[in-house]
């Protein structure tokens, strides 16, 4: 007998979240994936609300991406903010220096035309960085390892010993008898206490004007419950972090997957997330440490030019090396990406040759390939050995489908897919904003599409 239909139920599936992370040493186009990926070929066409997530960091690294013709750049805030109808959140995984944001960042974005009320938020129980963690910066270590000098090590090291100020503490006057710990702590002049509280107070009193202030774990649960679709920015790169980065050469948080729970209160597991890992066709990094595959010369400061190689945040030039798969395959092997995004290819277009990096000699004796040091310490005793390809000679700042890049091109491209083991979403082949070709990877970060079942009695 045949089975008669007796139904039909139509199943919507959900897009996943989405978290973006950096594979090196940061600078590798997260912002410009993030706002991608938080736009509407990601989301579904019901009026789905994205959230752009920042959940570590501070003003010491910028982001931005190309919006109408110009590139907006942001360093506290996520790139979200340029993209309306988005909420913006700050985790208490932020260190928030609030001169910055109130006299820079905020007023930049304003006379842009973006608009935070009503959607722009800060976890109240994010750290301060306060006057007297710019003047130890200054003074100490920051100079040695090239920091940008604003505080952030200093203010994550009182994080840790439970001397930082969070808003709460403003908020709730928890914030008076901290100083005067803080005070003793570091020596500081007796009336330090009294005129930092009250900048402080004065300065929060001028951000309530401008954000909302929330549990931001609630807030992201809340928005989880209703559909929404979270988009994680990872800040700096995986070689910078704190634990497992190019020590002491890091940044003062975890800058990799683990970051998100550890500083957002939300498992994995409740995120059903896919992740996109950021490299740059070639490599680069700002201030001192280890950088094996560097360059000099008239290559690296065409690839400079070519790919305004200059820091968001302090201008500095970047230096700039070829692409290093040593390190990349470390952090990979950490973050698990479901893709790649590979940013900046067209700066290739002129070479003749393009080198990667696939091995290190350690103190002058060759390693095996993609082997990495026992301590990431040791990669100041590393040099690169390469592998060559040849280049394509032909600019590719128009194609818009993989199928179209040059042979040499997609060569280059496979390599380093098969090399993590992990395909390539997108590739962006020049600044604007559409100047990015989606492959068929991509799929894994769009919604699915709605699928009917039918149901039949059997009898």
């Amino acid at each position: 007998m045949k089975n008669k239909k007796i139904g039909f139920i139509v199943i919507e599936v959900l897009m996943s979240n989405l978290a973006v992370t950096g594979t090196h040493w940061g600078d590798e186009g997260k912002g410009r994936v993030v706002y991608l990926l938080s736009g509407r070929q990601f989301s579904d066409n019901s009026g789905q609300k994205v959230a752009g997530i920042k959940c570590i960091g501070a003003h010491n690294a910028g982001n931005g991406a190309t919006v109408g013709g110009k590139k907006v750049k942001v360093h506290l805030l996520p790139i979200t903010v340029a993209r309306p109808n988005t909420i913006s959140i700050d985790t208490e995984g932020v260190l928030v220096d609030q001169e910055a944001l109130l006299d820079k960042e905020i007023p930049y974005l304003e006379s842009i035309g973006v608009n935070l009320h009503g959607r722009t938020y800060f976890s109240s129980e994010a750290r301060l960085i306060l006057t007297h963690h710019k003047e130890i910066e200054g003074r100490g270590i920051g100079k040695k390892l090239g920091t940008t000098l604003r505080g952030v090590g200093p203010a994550a090291a009182d994080r840790e010993v439970r001397m930082g100020v969070r808003f709460y503490d403003l908020q709730n006057g928890h914030a008076a008898d901290i100083l005067k710990i803080v005070t003793r702590v570091y020596g500081l002049k007796h009336e330090y206490p009294q005129r930092e509280l009250e900048k402080q107070l004065r300065l929060y009193e001028r951000m309530k004007e401008k954000v909302t202030f929330r549990n931001t774990e609630k807030l992201m649960r809340e928005l989880l419950d209703t559909g929404a679709r979270l988009v994680f920015h990872v800040s700096h790169g995986g070689m910078l972090d704190l634990k497992r980065g190019s020590h002491p050469y890091v940044t003062s948080a975890n800058a990799m997957i683990d970051s998100i729970p550890a500083n957002t209160g939300i498992n994995l597991r409740d995120l059903d997330l896919r992740v996109v890992s950021t490299i740059k066709a070639y490599t680069t990094r700002v201030g001192e440490g280890p950088l094996p595959s560097e360059i000099s010369g008239e290559v690296a400061e065409d690839l400079r030019r070519c790919g305004d190689e200059y820091g968001v945040s302090t201008g500095r030039p970047r230096r700039i090396g070829w692409h290093d798969t040593v390190a990349g395959k470390y952090v990979i092997q950490k973050n698990r990406p479901d893709a790649l995004a590979v940013i900046a290819l067209d700066v290739f277009d002129n070479q003749d040759e393009i080198l990667v990096c696939v091995g290190y000699n350690y103190k002058g004796s060759p390693m095996k390939d993609f082997e990495f040091p026992d301590s990431p310490t040791d990669l100041v005793h590393c040099t690169a050995r390469y592998r060559n390809f040849r280049g394509w000679k032909t600019p590719t700042n128009d194609i818009r489908y993989y199928g179209k890049l040059p042979e040499q091109a997609r060569t280059y491209l496979d390599f380093l897919s098969d090399t993590y083991e992990t395909p390539i979403a997108l590739v962006t082949v020049g600044p604007a904003e559409d100047a990015v070709i989606y492959t068929d990877a991509s799929r894994i970060l769009r919604k699915e599409d709605t699928c009917g079942i039918g149901i039949y009695d059997d009898a």
